[in-house]
Order: C-alpha cells, then structure tokens, then sequence
C-alpha cells in the first residue's frame, strides 16, 4: 500500500502566470503566524511591555499551528498528523491556561 503524498504541483501548459494560484495557496499566511512566538519571545526580552502583550503573541502562535494542522489533515489524514495536531492544540490550551 502506497501513501499518496500531496505536493502543490503547477500545470505548465494551463498556467497564464497571473499569480492567483500563490494567492489561494494555504502556505501563504504560515509565516505569518509562525512568527508570532518569535516575535513573544523579543517583545519579552528587549522591551518593557504588559505581559500580556508575549501571551498574546504565543497564544496567536499556538492558534495558527492549530489552524495549520487544521489544513494539513484536511489535505493528508494520517495518525502522525493528527498527534501532532492535539500536541498544537494542547499547547494552545496551555496558553489559555497560562
């Protein structure tokens, strides 16, 4: 049994360059959201801001990881996906918590 593995692929012959497809792409808005608990972690170290201002941009983080295994176990549902998505919702949780 094979496990057919989804990769992005363009169609040379159909594609016009008009760049709509990287615009749908779901990769799109991921570094956006993985840069949130980077951006915690110097907003809490080189400035002097509320605490709540680092939690905030954890949990943001923990929220987009949630939502990216969100698509990939949409686009590829496997056990090993859906482990590490209830890893991203627990830290998700632990945010809340925190």
């Amino acid at each position: 049994m094979v496990e057919e593995i989804w990769i992005p692929q363009v169609d040379k012959e159909v594609c016009t360059d008009c760049g709509d497809c990287i615009a749908a792409c779901p990769a799109g808005w991921v570094v956006g959201w993985a840069a949130a608990p980077g951006l915690a972690a110097a907003a809490a170290l080189f400035w002097a801001l509320p605490t709540a201002v680092p939690r905030g941009l954890s949990t943001l983080g923990a929220l987009g990881l949630v939502l990216i295994f969100v698509v990939i176990c949409r686009l590829q549902p496997t056990t090993d996906h859906a482990v590490m998505g209830i890893g991203a919702l627990l830290w998700l949780w632990s945010c809340f918590c925190w």
